[in-house]
């Protein structure tokens, strides 16, 4: 043999051995299984029924979980109402008389309390009204038959509240012959509209309007009135009836004739007075969580003015009259 044809028999061994290098190697690596074979299930004459599951309730925790996260409004917090006392105090004790103010102020029962939230006034503050009668005018009775309509809105800012009228229904005649209405009302707070409370018909009586409001918080104190003798509207209206912006409740209604004059709110109490000539003439302290009546006190004519000085527990009421202006200290 050539030395040649030995190099080409050396050369072609060599790729024998190097192919058969390589598939040992290739049968070493570790390739995915694939799909296989399917198999067939056997046929039978009657195939079993398929096991379902029971339906399962997600619990209210698993679907919040599952909703898309959203801004949420903040829950409002519902008024803090003190619980009923059940029982009549003396809170007013009568002192001497004095000038409510050098300028000798006085308002009109006709007249809207409004004041910011707080139970004390300051000492030289008064409970300054904002003319209601106007931009609400004829939910009582009008001599020229005019009633008012359903939409009418005041704005009080001192209140931040939005005061509507939703609804007027034909109360026919009062006892003076005029024709009137019961009007339905709305109060909202003008940031946030989920804060309201609304004043029904069964909750209205004929011919009385409301024509005074305070709020402290989430609270608020409203007066129904009706600017005439109680007979003609037969005893029934001039109270006070207070509500929850938060739960959207009426937390009570105060007796018949317990007030068509100003009202203050103070700690637990609530005072307010009514009279009207030739009617007996009272001051009144009501439960502030039940609108009960805690005292009644006479008065030689009807009040006009309420105002607080000093501070909670030596705390001064002085109430201008009609004629003349008297003083109590208060014992909350």
């Amino acid at each position: 043999m050539s030395c040649s044809t030995d190099r080409m028999v050396r050369s072609a061994r060599a790729w024998v051995l190097a192919g058969a290098v390589l598939v040992a190697q290739a049968s070493c690596v570790r390739t995915p299984p694939g799909p296989g074979p399917r198999t067939v299930p056997a046929l039978s004459a009657s195939p079993a029924p398929r096991a379902v599951p029971p339906p399962t309730t997600a619990s209210p925790a698993a679907v919040d979980r599952a909703l898309p996260s959203a801004p949420l409004r903040r829950p409002c917090t519902p008024a803090a109402w003190p619980r009923p006392e059940g029982r009549t105090r003396r809170i007013l004790v009568a002192g001497a008389a004095r000038r409510l103010l050098e300028t000798g102020y006085s308002e009109s029962t006709a007249r809207f309390e409004a004041r910011p939230e707080g139970s004390l006034p300051r000492r030289d503050e008064l409970i300054e009204p904002s003319n209601l009668r106007q931009p609400l005018a004829g939910c009582s009775d009008d001599p020229g038959g005019r009633l008012a309509s359903a939409g009418a809105l005041y704005r009080d800012d001192a209140t931040g509240l939005e005061i509507g009228v939703t609804a007027v229904e034909p109360a026919g005649k009062s006892g003076r012959g005029w024709l009137g209405a019961r009007c339905s009302y709305r109060l909202r707070d003008t940031r946030d509209p989920t804060l309201y409370a609304a004043l029904e018909p069964a909750l209205v009586a004929p011919f009385n309007e409301l024509s005074g409001v305070i709020r402290q918080g989430q609270a608020v104190f409203v007066r129904l009135s009706f600017n005439g003798y109680a007979a003609e509207i037969g005893g029934r209206g001039n109270y006070l009836v207070a509500l929850d912006l938060c739960t959207h409740e009426v937390k009570w209604r105060s007796a018949d004739l317990s007030s068509n004059a100003p009202f203050v709110v103070l700690d637990r109490y609530v005072i307010t007075g009514y009279g009207f000539t030739r009617e007996r003439d009272w001051l009144y302290v009501l439960d502030r969580g039940s609108g009960a009546i805690v005292q009644r006190v006479a008065l030689p004519n009807a009040p006009e003015a309420l105002m607080v000085s000093g501070a909670s527990g030596g705390a001064v009421l002085a109430v201008g009259l009609y004629a003349g202006e008297l003083q109590f200290a208060l014992h909350p």
